[in-house]
């Protein structure tokens, strides 16, 4: 099993170092875009059945969507970040600083979202009323 993965991920690396990028980017864009547009009807489904539920349900969901996406941005941060490093130390050959930078990032995308985990009980109540949420 463990030379079928060190093979793909060869077969991964040649791919992105040898490819035409008129070729290449679509077929690394598509899985994002498809993620994203699923993602977004998901939420344009969930507010529409929450909504059968009143106001009150439909304003909920609004509050707790601009938390999901401000959660969702700041990883975006880190992996944007990240992925634009490690392709520059892939291209200078720099397997093993490539293999820090992408253990570090995935380890700080977790902290943070333990950190924002432990800050979000603590401090609920005040933040969705920064969020828009009012007594009702």
């Amino acid at each position: 099993m463990k030379k079928e993965t060190n093979n793909a991920k060869d077969n991964k690396k040649q791919m992105m170092l040898t490819e035409n990028i008129m070729t290449l980017l679509p077929r690394m864009a598509v899985p994002t875009i498809t993620a994203q547009l699923i993602t977004t009807i998901y939420n344009l489904v969930d507010t529409y059945f929450v909504s059968t539920l009143g106001t009150n349900a439909t304003a909920a969901v609004g509050v707790n969507s601009s938390l999901e996406r401000l959660i969702t941005v700041i990883g975006s941060l880190i992996g944007a970040g990240a992925c634009s490093y490690i392709a520059r130390l892939l291209g200078a050959k720099d397997d093993e600083h490539a293999n820090r930078v992408l253990s570090t990032s995935i380890f700080t995308g977790l902290g943070l979202g333990i950190l924002f985990m432990v800050v979000g009980k603590l401090i609920l109540g005040d933040m969705v009323y920064w969020l828009g949420a009012t007594e009702d």
